[in-house]
């Protein structure tokens, strides 16, 4: 059961790519706040009669900071240079990228917390630097050309989720995940807000956008939620593992909703992504 919810965790994140991708360029602030007013609605409906806002609420400061640190570095910051990514180079070039983000916090934890390098580490990271390559590599739309920015994008999507694991393991030690998720998806509400209020971006906000966005909103609470519970019945590292099949549905989904061309090297660079991220987490 734990296997089937990582794996619809991976579904629910490529269905969210595929939703936002049209947005991109458009309306990316105002859609990812009404993203985050629906995600944090639904979950405070659930979260009242469990008790999870209670204890959300009750969370000590220190969990408080924790949460804010990986709900900037992932949601508001990492999320948005992901769409911005896929809104230049494709969903299915640019998820692979930032899906490499294992890789760097495998590193982090042998240059910093000095955990033995195995066969398992190093073959997992070679294949998902031969991922990296292979996609990045790849002419983009057919003009002789790659997107630099949007290459640079996913790679900093990738630092961005990265990091926010960092914050987010001492959180979880703190408060359960379903709180945990409650105050980040209600900090990103704020924080989007603030920048939308201050920053007025010039956005065309029109009606099939809203909608759009209300899908989003959707995958992205089910993505999260049914991570939680693959990590919970499977596993962290099985949960972690099946949800990296994300790059292989995104492509699917991309090259017959979004008739993005997925060329052989793509191919291979994602099926080098899956397998190295699958490597690197068992």
């Amino acid at each position: 059961m734990g296997e089937l919810l990582a794996i619809g965790s991976a579904v629910a994140w490529a269905f969210t790519s595929i939703a936002m991708r049209p947005i991109v360029g458009r309306a990316l602030w105002r859609s990812s706040v009404l993203r985050m007013v629906i995600c944090t609605a639904m979950l405070t409906m659930y979260a009242w009669p469990t008790g999870a806002l209670t204890r959300a609420a009750a969370a000590p400061t220190e969990a408080w900071l924790w949460l804010l640190g990986s709900t900037i570095s992932s949601i508001v910051i990492g999320d948005s240079l992901y769409f911005m990514a896929a809104g230049r180079i494709g969903v299915a070039r640019a998820l692979p990228i930032a899906s490499s983000f294992p890789l760097l916090t495998t590193a982090g934890a042998v240059l910093l917390l000095h955990e033995p390098p195995t066969l398992a580490l190093l073959a997992g990271s070679a294949l998902v630097v031969l991922a990296v390559a292979l996609i990045g590599g790849e002419r983009a739309h057919g003009n002789g050309r790659n997107d630099v920015v949007g290459l640079l994008l996913a790679g900093l999507a990738a630092c961005m989720w990265a990091t926010s694991g960092l914050f987010l393991g001492p959180a979880l030690r703190l408060v359960d995940p379903t709180a945990a998720n409650t105050l980040r998806f209600g900090l990103a509400t704020v924080l989007f807000s603030v920048y939308l209020v201050t920053a007025r971006p010039a956005e065309h906000f029109d009606r099939r956008l809203a909608w759009l966005s209300v899908a989003a909103a959707i995958g992205t609470l089910c993505s999260s939620w049914l991570f939680l519970g693959g990590i919970a019945a499977a596993g962290v590292a099985r949960g972690v593992a099946l949800n990296a099949t994300s790059p292989v549905f995104s492509a699917i989904l991309a090259a017959v909703v979004l008739r993005e061309r997925v060329s052989r090297r793509t191919a291979l660079g994602i099926a080098s992504s899956v397998f190295g991220t699958i490597l690197l987490v068992v």
